[in-house]
């Protein structure tokens, strides 16, 4: 998903409402720490490292320890949703359905979200919480990290994993493109 489409996605959310701000917060999180929607759906607040600005979790899909990052804004974000939008509950998990019954979200709710913010934003693509993932990865390798980085940043199982989900930026390559002017085929110059 390209930054502007995040950019978009996230300035249609009504954060006045209790809706609006948990949304606002999962996607902020999704779009900084790169959470799959099942991770989100199970985040508690017990794994939230306020003062380190991690978040700890055990990932469900592969089983491995992460330490994921916790912006500033994502911080804020969820500390919002907390203290003013987040229902009165029992449940340990962080995101809730905001209607009562206020149970746990449920398997898909964090992709029909972001779908529903994406159409709103008029994107021509209904994007999903993988896209989210996928961006830090693409993003990660634009500015120069590698590819193992980007594979223990995301909690990847392995370095191939993790190669797949980079999409090539064709504008960042032709900056990085030698300039052949000049050189004529079979070597030597013109």
């Amino acid at each position: 998903m390209p930054q502007d489409g995040i950019a978009a996605a996230l300035n249609v959310i009504d954060r006045t409402t209790t809706v609006g701000k948990r949304d606002y917060a999962m996607m902020l999180l999704a779009a900084a720490a790169g959470l799959r929607g099942v991770d989100m759906r199970e985040l508690s607040l017990s794994p939230i490292e306020w003062g380190r600005g991690e978040i700890r979790i055990i990932q469900e899909k592969t089983g491995n320890a992460s330490a994921l990052p916790l912006t500033t804004d994502a911080g804020k974000a969820i500390r919002e949703y907390i203290a003013s939008g987040r229902p009165k509950s029992n449940s340990g998990k962080v995101f809730l359905i905001a209607f009562a019954p206020f149970g746990e979200l449920r398997r898909g709710a964090p992709s029909s979200m972001l779908g529903r913010h994406c159409v709103k934003a008029g994107l021509t693509k209904k994007w999903g919480f993988h896209s989210l993932r996928r961006s830090i990865a693409a993003n990660m390798a634009i500015s120069g990290v590698s590819a193992m980085t980007a594979a223990q940043e995301s909690g990847r199982r392995s370095i191939n994993s993790t190669k797949q989900h980079i999409s090539l930026d064709g504008e960042n390559l032709e900056e990085r493109a030698l300039d052949f002017s000049g050189i004529r085929a079979g070597g030597g110059k013109r």
